[in-house]
C-alpha cells in the first residue's frame, strides 16, 4: 500500500514539475495511467513513467489524415469511434495506436498485436 502511494505521489510530482501533457489532458488518473504503463511501456522499450506519458501525448498531438478502411490513406490516420466519440490515431509504418476520449484525456498508447486489423475492427464497431 505504501509503495502504491509513493508511486502515485511521484506521478503527480512528475506532472507538476515536467508537464508532459501538452496536447491532451493526460490520463484520467494515476490508477488508469499505471495500468496502461505497466501493460504497454515494454512494447516501446520504455522504463520511465515520464517517457511513456510524454511519448503518448506527443504521438496523439501529431497531424493525422482521415482513416480509409480499404487502404491506408497516409502513414498517420485517425477517425472518431461512433459508440463513445473517442479519437483513434494510428501510425501504419510503426504500428502505434493512441486513443483520446471525447474530453481529450488519453485512454491508451500501444502497439496492436494484429496491426491494422485491430484498427479496422475498431472502425467497424
Amino acid at each position: 500500500m505504501v509503495k502504491c502511494k509513493l508511486r502515485e505521489f511521484r506521478y503527480l510530482a512528475m506532472i507538476c514539475i515536467f508537464r508532459p501533457y501538452k496536447n491532451t489532458m493526460g490520463f484520467l488518473n494515476y490508477r488508469y495511467f499505471s495500468l496502461k504503463f505497466d501493460k504497454h511501456a515494454h512494447e516501446f522499450g520504455i522504463t520511465s513513467e515520464l517517457q511513456y506519458a510524454t511519448r503518448a501525448d506527443t504521438f496523439t498531438g501529431q497531424t493525422f489524415t482521415l482513416f480509409k478502411r480499404a487502404l491506408p490513406s497516409s502513414p498517420l490516420e485517425w477517425f472518431r469511434r461512433k459508440h463513445d466519440k473517442s479519437i483513434i490515431k494510428y501510425d501504419n509504418p510503426q504500428n502505434i495506436l493512441g486513443i483520446v476520449d471525447k474530453d481529450n484525456y488519453l485512454r491508451t498508447y500501444f502497439r496492436p498485436i494484429d496491426q491494422r486489423q485491430y484498427v479496422v475492427r475498431e472502425y467497424d464497431k
